[in-house]
């Protein structure tokens, strides 16, 4: 087996998702117009609110910690306005060092913190080895050392201190975060207990996906907060325990649509009129509006979504390519235009008086929705799909 790289991709990925349940997590507190950023002020910002900082790492959160201190210096960065924002969050999976001062920083005052940093420098700069040639390590390790006493110096200087001193009491700090199964356990039980247990892995797949949207990456990783609840709504629908029942239309409505509207121009309705089957012209038009009013009642309650509706009709335009070569082997061979008419008459009664496939989760699918998707099917544009629809058994 191939030697594993030194930078540990598996370890990349796993921070990147930690980041995005962070974020999740955090989708649940914004209002309609509120919204979320990813990696654009920082790693999770929540409007006004908070600019969090996610940290994944198992060692210890001591004084010295680069967590700590980077993040900090980040923060002071004349290209980052911390004005902006209520709190500024570290949010990590380390817990406190056994002798780390830290630990206080939460319950301590401006001033309590400003001594705390000036301490904690005091005792790191005198733990800290003489300049020369170093006992134990390599020339890189005495490097970090430096560049990280010229880090704390410039944050504790002169220059820096209004900013440090607005910037101090936004700070707080989160340890001993959960980490990634956990995390997700912990969403599951706060967030997903109307959700059947099966289905949880696939409600926090789906969410992650909402989330990472290659599109909504392009567009500033932006997330509305009436966007994450919608999406919440929908997934709950989808995988929520018990069973979703078919949302109710106005049928006398659609009746008095289908009736006073011609429709003889439509396809849907020259199909039918080249089988001879004039008859059901005004059913069908009213199957079609009905297919209609039932996807807008679904998509508007989030119990499906577009791709759902996608994926039906397209797996009922595939099944009904096959049914229908099925129906043509079956015509006899010296079949004049009558008969071939009336076979194909007797393959659009059979074919709607098939039994109906349930859309997505629903218990109830009713046949005049998969009815009026053979309708839109029918009535869709030539060449927009591999096999145009037809009830025809014949080729022209």
């Amino acid at each position: 087996m191939q030697a594993l790289l030194d930078f540990d991709a598996r370890k990349l990925s796993e921070a990147i998702k930690y980041q995005i349940h962070v974020a999740i997590e955090h989708c649940h507190t914004l209002d309609d117009d509120e919204s979320l950023w990813i990696e654009v002020f920082g790693d999770v910002t929540t409007g006004t609110r908070d600019q969090i900082e996610v940290k994944m790492h198992s060692d210890s959160l001591t004084d010295g910690h680069p967590n700590f201190w980077n993040t900090l210096n980040n923060w002071l960065k004349p290209e980052f306005d911390h004005t902006r924002f209520q709190r500024l969050v570290l949010l990590t999976t380390q817990g406190f060092g056994a002798q780390s001062n830290l630990a206080k920083w939460n319950d301590l005052t401006l001033s309590g913190r400003i001594d705390l940093l000036e301490d904690i420098c005091a005792q790191i700069d005198k733990r800290r080895p003489k300049r020369g040639r170093p006992k134990s390590g390599t020339e890189g390790v005495r490097q970090a050392l430096s560049k990280s006493a010229t880090q704390r110096q410039h944050i504790m200087s002169d220059e820096m201190r209004d900013t440090l001193l607005k910037a101090v009491p936004k700070i707080v700090l989160i340890t001993d975060h959960d980490d990634l199964l956990g995390l997700i356990a912990r969403y599951a039980k706060d967030k997903l207990r109307h959700i059947n247990p099966a289905n949880v892995r696939d409600f926090c797949n789906d969410m992650f996906g909402f989330m990472t949207d290659a599109e909504r990456i392009g567009a500033g990783w932006e997330i509305k907060g009436r966007e994450f609840s919608a999406k919440y709504s929908e997934l709950s629908k989808r995988y929520m325990s018990g069973s979703l029942l078919f949302p109710r239309i106005d049928t006398e409505q659609i009746r008095t649509a289908a009736s006073t509207t011609s429709f003889s121009d439509r396809r849907f309705a020259t199909k039918l009129s080249e089988i001879g089957a004039d008859q059901h012209a005004l059913n069908a038009a009213i199957l079609l509006l009905s297919a209609e009013a039932y996807m807008a009642a679904v998509l508007e309650g989030f119990t499906a979504n577009k791709e759902d509706l996608e994926t039906y009709q397209k797996s009922h335009s595939e099944l009904h390519h096959w049914r229908r070569l099925e129906a043509i082997e079956d015509c006899d061979e010296d079949y004049n235009h009558s008969q071939v008419s009336k076979a194909s008459r007797k393959f659009f009664a059979k074919q709607c008086g098939a039994d109906v496939v349930k859309l997505a989760t629903y218990v109830d699918t009713p046949p005049d929705f998969r009815n009026g998707i053979y309708h839109m099917l029918a009535d869709e544009p030539a060449g927009l799909r591999e096999h145009d629809f037809h009830w025809r058994l014949w080729e022209k």
